[in-house]
């Protein structure tokens, strides 16, 4: 099981890079660098793929133990539970 704030910040952020990868534009309309002009693969299995990275972030977000967490970061896994879980 995941615990502690430097392996859930480590966490969150590879999960921003994987959905800023997967979904360029959303990081342009964000105003994150390095995505302007790029689109993102909507073919049936890209979004297949993308299906599957989610549900492995949900198990992986949802295996961090909230009392190991800073309050922020016990909202922050919260939100992203709760997006994942759509």
């Amino acid at each position: 099981m995941a615990s502690g704030s430097a392996s859930f910040q480590a966490a969150l952020e590879a999960l921003l890079d994987d959905e800023f990868r997967t979904w360029p534009r959303t990081a342009s309309e964000l105003g994150i660098d390095g995505y302007d002009g790029l689109l993102g693969d909507m073919s049936a299995t890209a979004i297949r793929a993308a299906d599957a990275r989610d549900a492995a972030w949900l198990e992986r977000f949802r295996a961090f133990d909230d009392a190991l967490l800073e309050p922020g970061e016990q909202i922050d896994r919260a939100l992203v539970i709760a997006q994942l879980d759509l």
